[in-house]
């Protein structure tokens, strides 16, 4: 009873938050707290301690000793985040239906999310026997082609931030969960340019992933190629790992600078 009341009144706090920004970003003029409470119809109190983690993040700003209060400077690094993400689909979709055509394998686009992957564009083949995943799903970096991708092309200090704050927990049996052989897989993916797993994250799912890369050489995607094993092992795998590393290389040449 204790963590679903917890888990409710987390969800009201971020649904307040969300309606503070909401607010802000109608208003033409600063507005203060108060009026604010009047317009949400919410408790002042209750208000000015949400707009007090916001400001502590950035994502409100305070202009005037009276106390009004715009939207902060950092949801202009979550906008440029989501315009940056819009190029890399718009980029990628035409090349990843084309990838698809070739193979009839589904094609999927993950992006770093925290200390997971998101996927952030999808195109689905027409076998009836498919492995699919939606735009927006989020799943573990540390199983599967995608992830390691994400994870193997980083910074040295990135990565190794990232794997030390993560649980490397086995998702299937053929999951790496010792961290030494983990980063050793890591380095090989590296240096091969490109990561291939059978049944890591689902049983019976045959991936191959390789880096997308933005002009400046830092790593902005992963784009997969994901099937059955029983339909991929029929398959040849080198022609496969090739139409994927030169599909990948042609998403990172066509982003803009």
């Amino acid at each position: 009873m204790g963590v679903g009341r917890t888990m409710k009144s987390s969800t009201n706090t971020l649904q307040k938050g969300l309606d503070v920004l909401f607010l802000l970003a109608q208003k033409n003029t600063p507005i203060t707290v108060p009026d604010m409470a009047q317009s949400l119809d919410l408790p002042t109190s209750s208000l000015y301690r949400i707009v007090s983690i916001l400001k502590q993040n950035g994502l409100v700003e305070r202009i005037n000793k009276e106390g009004h209060l715009v939207l902060g400077n950092r949801n202009l690094s979550l906008a440029r985040g989501l315009d940056e993400q819009s190029v890399l689909i718009k980029t990628a979709n035409p090349m990843m239906k084309h990838l698809c055509e070739l193979t009839n394998e589904s094609v999927h686009l993950y992006a770093l999310f925290g200390d997971k992957q998101i996927c952030i564009d999808s195109v689905e083949c027409s076998a009836p026997l498919r492995v699919t995943s939606s735009k927006g799903e989020i799943r573990p970096i540390h199983a599967g082609a995608s992830g390691k991708v994400l994870l193997a092309f980083l910074p040295a200090k990135e990565r190794e931030k990232l794997i030390e704050g993560m649980e490397i927990e086995k998702v299937t049996t053929n999951t790496i969960s010792d961290p030494r052989l983990f980063r050793e897989d890591l380095q090989i993916i590296r240096k091969k340019g490109y990561a291939h797993t059978r049944s890591e994250q689902i049983e019976g799912a045959e991936g191959i992933a390789a880096p997308v890369f933005d002009r400046l050489r830092r790593i902005v995607a992963s784009l997969s190629l994901a099937g059955p094993e029983q339909r991929i092992g029929k398959k040849n795998l080198d022609e496969l790992i090739e139409l994927v590393r030169r599909s990948a290389e042609s998403i990172s040449n066509a982003l803009p600078a």
